[in-house]
């Protein structure tokens, strides 16, 4: 895997509380390394691996999430599933219609 990096700049405003680091020292920061890209990529592996168990089936994660909710609280509304599955209306009624 490439290992992406950015500089950051240093304490722009001058030593930082301990007045131990200089304003002009940089950082190296390894985005593969942010927690935000590791939460990113483990979301992608794991949808990737739901959708390869889902699709013998012929179900996509969009309807998965809704059947999920339909078990769980049966009767609920479209408006009702469209808030908890976080979709917008219009777009709850073509994945019903699938």
């Amino acid at each position: 895997m490439t290992e992406w990096s950015v500089q950051l700049p240093g304490n722009v405003g001058g030593d930082d509380a301990e007045g131990s680091r200089p304003a002009s020292r940089s950082e190296t920061f390894a985005v593969e390394d942010s927690l935000g890209y590791l939460l990113n990529r483990t979301a992608r592996l794991m949808a990737n691996e739901l959708a390869d168990r889902l699709r013998p089936a012929g179900v996509a994660i969009g309807q998965w999430a809704v059947l999920l909710f339909l078990w769980a609280r049966d009767g609920l509304s479209q408006a009702e599933l469209s808030r908890l599955v976080a979709i917008e209306p219009p777009t709850m009624v073509r994945t019903i219609d699938r």
